[in-house]
């Protein structure tokens, strides 16, 4: 089963046995085969210690071939953020 090309498949079934033919609806779920791509490999981003609160920067773009839910809807910062002083919000700026 490949989810890009098929989410679900509805048949009915017949019992070799003569009983009464159920519906029968497979739902495939998503798994997320395709890796990330990045437009750059390493990027440095430099804020100005008297930038306001809440200063937004734009991010490069990732973006996975996979369909939602599994795309990009998110990014995290692994170490260095100090009392949680920056955060990431998804949307277009």
């Amino acid at each position: 089963m490949d989810y890009g090309r098929h989410t679900a498949y509805d048949f009915i079934a017949i019992p070799v046995d003569g009983s009464q033919a159920i519906h029968v609806d497979v739902r495939a779920l998503d798994e997320n085969e395709n890796a990330l791509t990045f437009p750059v490999p390493f990027v440095n981003i430099e804020i100005s210690e008297y930038a306001r609160l809440h200063s937004e920067v734009a991010l490069p773009s990732a973006s996975d071939a996979d369909a939602s839910p599994l795309s990009v809807d998110k990014y995290r910062i692994l170490s260095g953020n100090v009392s949680n002083a920056f955060v990431f919000a998804v949307q277009l700026i």
